[in-house]
């Protein structure tokens, strides 16, 4: 597995038309992010499976897009449920 031998990770976004373009969830298009880990949540009697990704631009890319609004985003409140087990 490459996790275990330390090698780098990572995953990119299906190009859109124009580098200027963002998906509906904030994942900006033909971008490259770093994988940082995988892991099982145990939520509200169930469980899914989700990665963490880092946007290498930060927060923004340097258009001002790509802080990821989608489900399990930062703010989300599933996190609410998630079990401490």
């Amino acid at each position: 597995m490459a996790s275990k031998k330390k090698f780098a990770m990572v995953a990119n976004s299906k190009c859109g038309k124009s580098i200027e373009q963002s998906t509906s969830i904030g994942i900006s298009k033909g971008h490259a992010y770093t994988f940082l880990h995988a892991t099982l949540l145990n939520y509200a009697g169930k469980s899914e499976k989700i990665v963490q990704l880092r946007n290498p631009w930060g927060r923004d890319d340097y258009r001002g897009i790509g802080e990821y609004i989608g489900p399990w985003n930062d703010t989300d409140s599933k996190w609410d449920l998630v079990s401490q087990s």
